[in-house]
């Protein structure tokens, strides 16, 4: 009785390890896996964008706006230019100034002004250095009015570089 049963499991054994049932085996998980994908992404419901209140996201028929941030390097204020791409062309919407010469947490001479970013409320960040106050984050209003966060570091603590 032993005897047929070590030999019955001896042949599933070599026919488990076999090339061909192993490739049946992985051809089938490969589609297995594409399948769970596939129907992952139509059970998986798609978020619109949630900005209303503040910096768009989507026009009117669900184009996404993009910013471009524009600065002159010796300006006090910056522009921020709101875009929609089409089929065809891309078509500027709106320009927003802002200005920094009265904010009381820039000092000395605007070095940089980076990151650029915005959550997905429609609240838009900005990083400025200046050699006298360092580095900080604001937000900015549809108006173009900053509003300071927090302070990020000195200026000699990000390398007393000018980011022009």
């Amino acid at each position: 009785m032993k005897i047929n049963f070590l030999i019955s499991y001896l042949k599933v054994k070599s026919y488990i390890h076999s090339s061909t049932f192993k490739n049946i085996l992985k051809g089938t998980t490969y589609a297995a896996l594409f399948l769970i994908v596939l129907i992952s992404s139509w059970a998986v419901p798609q978020e619109d964008a949630y900005a209303s209140a503040n910096w768009e996201c989507n026009d009117a028929y669900a184009r996404a706006y993009f910013y471009k941030l524009d600065w002159d390097y010796t300006s006090t204020n910056f522009t921020i230019d709101q875009y929609v791409a089409t089929e065809t062309t891309t078509i500027q919407r709106t320009t927003t100034t802002v200005d920094f010469s009265s904010t009381s947490h820039i000092a000395g001479n605007v070095k940089g002004i980076n990151a650029l970013a915005m959550s997905p409320t429609g609240i838009m960040y900005v990083t400025i250095t200046s050699d006298g106050h360092g580095t900080h984050l604001f937000t900015i209003s549809t108006t173009g009015t900053l509003t300071p966060l927090a302070h990020i570091a000195d200026y000699t603590q990000v390398g007393d570089l000018d980011f022009y």
